[in-house]
């Protein structure tokens, strides 16, 4: 299950993102439905740490083994959706 609930009114979405770099790039995913591109990762399953709930989300979208290392940042962001 996707650890993600409503909260005052709003939803609260707790999700895992990399940054993944090779010879100086960074990769970026195109996000489907919108043309953005993003860090790639996903949401975070309850009972799932974030290392892991990344490592699972490259494999699952780009078919990836990586290995998750300590977090470079830690990211809230506020936003209403139409």
């Amino acid at each position: 299950m996707d650890l993600r609930f409503d909260s005052d009114g709003g939803v609260v979405s707790i999700r895992a993102s990399g940054v993944l770099t090779h010879r100086g790039s960074v990769l970026l995913q195109e996000r489907s439905g919108d043309s953005v591109w993003a860090l790639p990762g996903g949401v975070v399953r309850f009972g799932e740490a974030s290392p892991d709930a990344l490592e699972r989300e490259f494999l699952e979208e780009l078919g990836w083994n990586v290995h998750a290392s300590d977090p470079l940042a830690i990211l809230e962001s506020f936003f209403e959706h139409e």
